[in-house]
């Protein structure tokens, strides 16, 4: 999969961060989403990776028309395994879990749309409303230490 470099009007400060806490897979959250609340969020065909590790973050996106609002769903988790030849367990593979924000670990998704302030919290309570979702809140700006993580060159 090839590298997905955010322009920096997608990461602009006029949008709003949430937390989303599901057991779906990214895939399922998007689908169910989209099923529910009527909208049309499609995988990118670029992830959010980094040079030097293996992470792989993916980015669903709906593509709107002008004037509409933008809605990005951005999963926060991604294990990596890797061999530990020292282990005295049976098996020689440990699992690390890492995370997009790092200040948030237990933070499943990430969703931030870009529009006006009434919109996001109508969509947030239907998603609240979503059985698959356990809870949807927003990102406290002042928590957010990482926000460079959505930088790309």
């Amino acid at each position: 999969m090839l590298n997905h470099v955010l322009s920096h009007n997608e990461i602009s400060d006029n949008g709003s961060l949430f937390a989303i806490h599901s057991s779906l897979e990214p895939f399922g959250l998007a689908f169910k989403i989209n099923y529910s609340l009527n909208t049309k969020l499609v995988r990118c065909g670029l992830d959010i990776t980094f040079k030097n590790n293996e992470e792989n973050y993916m980015v669903y996106k709906n593509f709107p028309k002008e004037n509409e609002t933008q809605i990005w769903l951005f999963s926060n988790s991604f294990t990596v395994y890797s061999k530990n030849k020292s282990s005295v367990f049976l098996f020689e593979e440990e699992q690390v879990e890492r995370s997009l924000l790092p200040e948030f670990p237990k933070v499943d998704f990430v969703l931030k749309i870009i529009g006006e302030k009434t919109y996001c919290s109508k969509f947030t309570k239907k998603l609240n409303l979503m059985a698959e979702i356990l809870s949807c809140y927003p990102l406290p700006e002042k928590k957010i230490k990482s926000k460079h993580n959505l930088i790309f060159d």
